[in-house]
């Protein structure tokens, strides 16, 4: 390896933990959302198509449960204007009701995230129904 490349390999390596330090903000502000009962704000984070396909299961667990939830980044792959994140994410569900028990989920979740402007998209989640309503023997 060249002198030149030693070099540019900590400038390279700083700037992959900005964009971690960034996504970690970033996805730390989406689980906010939930949290705060915004689902417009969190579906915002989705691409059309994939926000068409769980629309109607964020909606249906925020307007029967209060969330409580939280994300950790397990790892990033990708270069350009795509990357792969594999999370730690947390969601405690709570009914509005008086009726039923407290849910928690803690799944590993893989997201495919596309650049779009100067933030991300999401483009890509599995498993899909992470965010849907607890199934009612579940309360």
């Amino acid at each position: 390896m060249r002198r030149r490349e030693w070099i540019l390999l900590p400038a390279a390596s700083l700037l992959r933990g900005d964009e971690q330090q960034q996504l970690t903000d970033w996805l730390g502000e989406l689980a906010a959302r939930l949290s705060e009962d915004d689902p417009e704000d969190f579906l915002r984070a989705f691409d059309k198509e994939l926000r068409g396909r769980i629309e109607s299961n964020v909606r249906g667990m925020l307007q029967g449960w209060e969330a409580a939830s939280s994300v950790d980044i397990l790892s990033i792959t990708g270069e350009g204007d795509r990357r792969t994140l594999e999370l730690d994410w947390f969601l405690r569900l709570k009914p509005r009701s008086l009726v039923g028990a407290t849910t928690e989920r803690r799944k590993p979740l893989t997201v495919v995230l596309q650049r779009a402007g100067k933030g991300w998209r999401i483009v890509d989640l599995t498993p899909l129904d992470f965010f849907s309503p607890p199934k009612p023997s579940a309360q």
